[in-house]
């Protein structure tokens, strides 16, 4: 018996059916649009990070803190 005839035959037999193409498709849109989201949350992220740095009373840590990472810590969110 040829391949050919044997893969037909356990097609009919355990009735196996295509995967639609859009499914294929779902699965890449969603991970690019996952990407995109996750992307963006951690620009958000770094932003809000970069702005408590530039914004932290520099200049008076001596007078509130010990030192410069107790200082860090304490003000950190």
């Amino acid at each position: 018996m040829a391949i050919k005839q044997k893969i037909l035959d356990t097609i009919k037999n355990e009735h196996i059916t295509p995967i639609p193409a859009w499914k294929f498709f779902m699965g890449t849109y969603g991970l690019w649009i996952l990407s995109g989201v996750l992307l963006i949350l951690g620009s958000f992220g770094v932003a809000s990070i970069v702005f408590l740095f530039t914004k932290n009373d520099w200049d008076i840590y001596t007078e509130l803190s010990e030192s410069k990472f107790t200082h860090i810590v304490s003000t950190l969110p």
